[in-house]
């Protein structure tokens, strides 16, 4: 089943103590590879695929961003599985829809974030 949700992982977030280290790190990537900057209220974001949290985040060190198309039923899946999600972290797009969720789960530090693949 874990086949027909096409997991896959879509980027991380490295944990930062603050917005000017978080751009210390940033642009120290970006500077020495070329790549693509940009920001949102949350994140310094390289190549599109690595963000700099300015903030606390969820993982001591970062988080795993992990796309499916189908995040209700992945969230079933895992639950089946014996992940479970962690409830406060739950957002929802302008329709009520979830679209992205951590799962209560650490791998080397790093949270797993959950993500509806945007089409």
């Amino acid at each position: 089943m874990a086949e027909n949700l096409e997991f896959k992982i879509a980027g991380m977030i490295i944990a930062s103590e603050n917005a000017e280290r978080a751009g210390s790190n940033a642009e120290k990537l970006a500077g020495l590879f070329g790549f693509s900057q940009g920001s949102d209220d949350n994140f310094l974001i390289v190549d599109n695929t690595m963000r700099f949290a300015k903030t606390k985040q969820y993982g001591r060190t970062g988080s795993f961003i992990v796309e499916t198309n189908e995040l209700g039923r992945a969230v079933d899946y895992l639950k089946e599985r014996g992940i479970e999600c962690i409830d406060e972290s739950a957002r929802y797009d302008e329709n009520g829809e979830l679209s992205r969720i951590y799962l209560d789960c650490v791998i080397g530090g790093f949270a797993v974030r959950l993500e509806l693949r945007l089409a």
